[in-house]
């Protein structure tokens, strides 16, 4: 799944959080066979202390978000690439803003939901967009027309990263993307 997911993955991630990764952190699941992976978790560390967690597998029984993002003021998540992003988003810090609810060890706010008075909730559309754009501009570029999406540096980081996880996967480490030695 590394291979075969993982690079499309791993590429989208890198687009938004940029290409200066530390470290990497992967567990390879094998559910269903020993011989290949079959699903996988990725914890990347860029350098600017960003994390980025890429999880999937084919043997998901309940259907996992697309794509899930929590930072400090808000959460983002797309259930599915058919359907606009929902986030929501942090008016009030303050752990004073919200209201305890009770739980059979009493009154608590460590895991009370924020409610519409502390928080903002709003929809990102879809964007709109062709699957087949990528492989027009595969042949734009090979005729010199355009520049390629996705460059060739973009993709050597991409898979340095795929053999950084596998050689974290092994250790069962952290691998450092700078100390990854190629055969």
């Amino acid at each position: 799944m590394l291979y075969d997911w993982g690079i499309h993955l791993i590429d989208q991630m890198l687009m938004i959080f940029g290409y200066d990764v530390e470290s990497v952190y992967c567990v390879c699941d094998h559910i269903t066979n020993a011989e290949v992976d079959d699903g996988f978790k990725l914890d990347i560390l860029f350098k600017s202390g960003q994390r980025a967690r890429i999880e999937l597998g084919t043997y998901n029984l309940i259907a996992m978000p697309r794509f899930y993002m929590r930072a400090k003021k808000g959460t983002a998540m797309i259930t599915d690439w058919r359907e606009q992003a929902k986030v929501v988003k942090l008016k009030y810090w303050h752990e004073k803003d919200v209201l305890p609810i009770e739980t059979a060890a009493g009154l608590t706010k460590t895991m009370a939901p924020r409610d519409e008075i502390t928080t903002d909730t709003y929809f990102v559309p879809k964007p709109s967009s062709d699957v087949h754009d990528y492989y027009r501009n595969f042949i734009s570029a090979i005729k010199g027309e355009q520049d390629q999406y996705v460059t060739h540096d973009q993709m050597r980081i991409d898979l340095k990263i795929i053999l950084a996880a596998f050689e974290s996967a092994k250790k069962q480490c952290p691998v450092k993307i700078n100390e990854l030695k190629f055969n």
